[in-house]
């Protein structure tokens, strides 16, 4: 599914795109907001903190959901 994405979509916007995340700077940290990457994402490089998912790529909110939705759901029920 993914690779059809990437074929659908306009070659200048993903360059764009994947240029315009890797370079985001900002110093303003949102309360309560947790970063989940995957340890084999090969889109955007882990940098700072955030929740590992062993193995996980760029698409696992896909092939992954069950896994990534109980880390979310853990996550509300630990800060109420």
């Amino acid at each position: 599914m993914l690779g059809e994405i990437i074929r659908d979509t306009d070659p200048k916007f993903i360059k764009w795109a994947l240029k315009t995340i890797i370079k985001w700077r900002s110093d303003f940290k949102p309360l309560n907001c947790i970063r989940i990457h995957g340890t084999r994402d090969k889109l955007i490089p882990l940098k700072g903190e955030a929740i590992l998912v062993k193995d996980g790529q760029h698409f696992m909110i896909v092939d992954r959901a069950a896994e990534v939705s109980t880390i979310i759901n853990n996550q509300i029920a630990n800060n109420k």
